[in-house]
């Protein structure tokens, strides 16, 4: 089934106005699920989701993750408030192995297991 991007955005519409207390965030309204637009997508929501997570060492990591190109061409998600990244967006994501985990604000570690 092929859904166009006008009927995503009128579907959109009527949720917010069928139920305004829910925020919607955006997340995943990606038109053609294009893989470099979902990777800046979830992005921009990992950036939201730790600025509101009162913890400043964690959004100053995903701060500095998205600061290097290397890093924000990459699908990033976390896990045990860490960071982690993937070569692909899904459905099955490519877990590079690697994470990024925060202990303080300029002090971050790179590791390679979950359990460092």
């Amino acid at each position: 089934m092929t859904v166009s991007a006008y009927t995503w955005k009128r579907w959109w519409a009527e949720i917010r106005r069928a139920a305004p207390f829910v925020h919607l965030s955006g997340r995943f309204e990606v038109p053609d699920n294009d893989p470099a637009q979902l990777v800046e997508s979830e992005w921009q929501h990992l950036r939201t989701r730790a600025a509101e997570a009162n913890s400043p060492e964690f959004q100053a990591l995903v701060e500095a993750a998205y600061r290097e190109p290397a890093l924000r061409a990459l699908y990033p998600f976390t896990s045990h408030w860490t960071l982690r990244f993937s070569t692909n967006t899904g459905p099955w994501m490519a877990d590079l192995g690697l994470f990024l985990d925060a202990h303080s604000v300029d002090r971050h570690t790179l590791g390679d297991n979950l359990f460092g």
